[in-house]
């Protein structure tokens, strides 16, 4: 049984030490689409529904696309890196997501004011982001400024494939930005916080903004232990709600 599906059942994970088949940076680095074939390939969809631009539109797209992967977004702010009305922002990011480029994670308990709205976006294709960010090697992404937003790109789409069916992904972070869980995994009425740390290393104090989830969910459902997925390679406890998990383990 793998470990998604041993903390899903609700065991206790065993600790131990993992020993990837190959590196985080190379697991990362892997992609199918080169930079071109992408632009191709998204200008030809959007063609296709009636939403005529010019290719150099679409390289931009695909360009901020790569540059917000991990983070919540908003039409204001869309709008404003592409220099286009929210709305056609909008129409194309939808193209993507259906041609499976981009997807996004909804909020959880949005309607909630205290609770951001926004949904966060992931570029699917993390070799394509690394050519759109000027990363030359697998060598170098862990010494990019946007290397936490790619590991939790990577972790996130590795969750979206191998979640059961019966689960819903989400992200939460109040309003206010106080607080903030990476990924809030929805089973029935029980929820597992996932929090993504691109260090080699994990500790409890990574663990703060799930132990303030819990205290403001746990009278409506079924909080499960927390896990903090982390790039280094052991599995191991915190505390008894709280458990590190190599990516490896995913």
């Amino acid at each position: 049984m793998s470990v998604l599906l041993e903390y899903l059942n609700n065991r206790t994970l065993v600790d131990d030490l993992l020993v990837p088949k190959e590196s985080l940076a190379h697991a990362v680095w892997d992609g199918v689409l080169r930079k071109e074939e992408a632009i191709a390939r998204l200008y030809a969809e959007l063609g296709l529904r009636g939403i005529v631009i010019d290719r150099a539109i679409v390289e931009r797209l695909i360009a901020v696309m790569a540059e917000l992967t991990g983070q919540s977004l908003s039409c204001s702010h869309l709008s404003h890196r592409m220099g286009l009305p929210p709305k056609e922002v909008l129409k194309m990011l939808g193209v993507a997501q259906l041609t499976g480029m981009w997807r996004h994670l909804d909020s959880f308990d949005r309607i909630d004011t205290a609770i951001e709205d926004k949904s966060k976006g992931y570029l699917y294709d993390l070799g394509l982001a690394a050519q759109m960010l000027g990363v030359q090697s697998p060598a170098e992404l862990n010494q990019h400024r946007s290397w936490g937003a790619l590991f939790e790109t990577f972790i996130v789409n590795r969750l979206l494939r191998t979640v059961p069916p019966d689960c819903k992904l989400f992200y939460w972070r109040t309003a206010d930005g106080m607080a903030e869980v990476d990924v809030i995994l929805q089973r029935g009425l029980v929820l597992y916080p996932i929090e993504i740390k691109s260090t080699i290393h994990a500790s409890l104090s990574n663990a703060k903004k799930i132990a303030i989830f819990n205290d403001l969910y746990a009278d409506m459902y079924t909080v499960a232990p927390g896990l903090i997925v982390y790039a280094g390679n052991r599995i191991y406890p915190l505390s008894s709600a709280v458990f590190a998990v190599s990516w490896a383990a995913l």
